[in-house]
């Protein structure tokens, strides 16, 4: 197998407040860890990390990386710990670059998951393509603030499109963005530069409305050990 090969499952759910998997005596805590490392067991799991967001801590993300596109993590597992009325959200991507070891020695990995209308012609594909391409390079190479240490990008393979009104056909397709920052802040100053501005401009001119439960997050990453 190589790095290229490697499927990136990010499941993102709102824990139960009580649930502190960080106290060794909170029952609850103990109940999400084992549901991380009953994982550990399944075909084709090759790691796996987690993590509070910054902007909430209740909120969190949960990334599972496969050796093949079968490998899936049962939602069913999270059911006693996740706040009532919430479902847990999967999806599956290969990223580009590949992650690399990249979820272990972060400091702050910003996750943005971007809709796009389903029916795009192949044109218009390969359009956006080439400004998401553009972005991230503009993005590595950021001369008026500190860039990136790493920006990694995906098509969402699973689901291959997801309900949304705003889009003619009733869905979207959905591109992840995986970036390493040294703080959130960071990532916001970033956001100033008269660059990064101008070549997310026609991205932004195609995108769809953000989807609530998939909006931008930055977050803090632990492997499963």
């Amino acid at each position: 197998m190589t790095p290229s090969n490697i499927v990136t499952e990010f499941i993102y759910f709102t824990l139960k407040s009580d649930v502190k998997p960080e106290d060794r005596e909170n029952d609850d805590g103990r109940l999400f860890l084992s549901a991380l490392n009953t994982v550990k067991q399944s075909c084709g799991y090759l790691s796996s990390f987690w993590g509070r967001t910054i902007e909430n801590e209740n909120n969190i993300v949960w990334i599972i990386e496969w050796n093949d596109t079968t490998g899936c993590v049962p939602l069913s597992l999270l059911a006693p710990i996740i706040e009532p009325d919430t479902t847990p959200i999967a999806l599956h991507t290969t990223l580009t670059p590949p992650p690399n070891g990249l979820f272990t020695n972060a400091s702050v990995i910003e996750l943005a998951v971007l809709a796009f209308p389903q029916d795009l012609s192949p044109p218009e594909r390969t359009s956006l393509n080439n400004n998401l391409i553009n972005f991230r390079s503009i993005c590595l190479q950021l001369r008026e603030s500190e860039p990136p240490s790493a920006f990694l990008m995906g098509w969402v393979e699973r689901p291959g499109s997801v309900p949304h009104q705003g889009s003619e056909s009733g869905k979207a397709q959905l591109v992840v963005f995986v970036v390493e920052w040294e703080s959130k802040e960071q990532h916001e100053m970033a956001r100033k530069a008269a660059e990064f501005g101008r070549s997310i401009a026609p991205i932004r001119e195609k995108m769809l409305p953000p989807i609530n439960i998939l909006q931008m997050r930055h977050v803090k990453l632990q492997p499963v050990m």
